[in-house]
């Protein structure tokens, strides 16, 4: 390209390259294909049948596919429980550097600073790409009486609605009031017990 051309001009310009996203790629392909050289020279009869005897087949999908089969219940599949979990943890590495680099990626933290409105517990928020999804308080079903479904599966009180999500903003930002009402009613009850007892002194003096 020019170095006079205009970025904004119609036509073949290059494509910038995100570096760090070519990096992971990369780093994902030969995790997956080391882990199926590995497998298959102990349990193939032909250590290099997964990508046919073919260099240029030892990319990440034929990898992936290949070690897909080996989790089945097929003929075909690994005699070791050690090779299902290896397959399932590269696998699930494999996304999280994958969600971690394309920045969509799911996470989840408590809230720091912010108990569950109904039984002071940890309130935990997940979010994906970014965007909040639901928010759980894991205390439980008895002890905990928030107003929202139980879900079985998560073991959790489940915030996921965008209503449930307002209401439950609502109810943190009127439990801190009330929080720090209390500090402040505390707080004056001290100080007036200090001044009781400063002044008790001084008249004892």
């Amino acid at each position: 390209m020019r170095e006079d051309r205009d970025p904004a001009q119609l036509g073949e310009r290059p494509v910038p390259l995100r570096l760090h996203v070519v990096d992971a790629c990369r780093m994902i392909e030969l995790v997956l294909v080391r882990l199926a050289d590995e497998i298959a020279a102990r349990d193939a009869h032909d250590p290099a049948d997964w990508h046919n005897g073919r260099p240029e087949d030892r990319t990440a999908p034929v990898a992936a596919g290949w070690l897909l089969t080996r989790i089945g219940d097929g003929p075909c599949c690994p005699t070791h429980d050690t090779d299902r979990a290896r397959i399932a943890e590269r696998a699930r590495e494999a996304a999280a550097r994958i969600d971690r680099v394309l920045g969509t990626g799911r996470m989840s933290r408590v809230l720091a600073g912010m108990p569950c409105p109904w039984c002071a517990g940890d309130l935990v928020i997940h979010t994906e790409a970014g965007t909040v999804m639901s928010v759980t308080c894991a205390t439980g079903l008895i002890d905990c009486s928030a107003p929202v479904p139980f879900d079985i599966d998560r073991r959790a009180r489940v915030w996921a609605s965008v209503e449930q999500l307002a209401a439950l903003q609502r109810a943190i930002e009127a439990a801190e009031r009330k929080r720090s009402e209390a500090e402040r009613r505390a707080r004056r009850t001290e100080d007036r017990r200090r001044q009781r007892a400063a002044a008790k002194d001084r008249a004892a003096a």
